[in-house]
């Protein structure tokens, strides 16, 4: 979800040049792990993107992700 808020445990990557900030919560920070996450903008709609090696199955719209502990 989008929010304003940054946590004290959350850990935070700053998008360079651009300066966008992505904040994940403690957690998620295991799951995302070596992930690329995108958001993307077209004619199917505004959403991020997670491609992430460490998934064992994902969803069509590539948002959404399990892994085997």
């Amino acid at each position: 979800t989008l929010d304003e808020a940054i946590n004290d445990d959350d850990f935070v990557v700053i998008n360079e040049p651009v300066g966008v900030k992505l904040v994940i919560d403690a957690m998620s920070e295991s799951y995302l792990k070596n992930a690329e996450i995108d958001f993307v903008d077209n004619v199917e709609g505004a959403h991020f993107v997670i491609r992430n090696p460490n998934a064992k199955t994902t969803c069509g719209c590539g948002s959404s992700f399990s892994i085997e502990e």
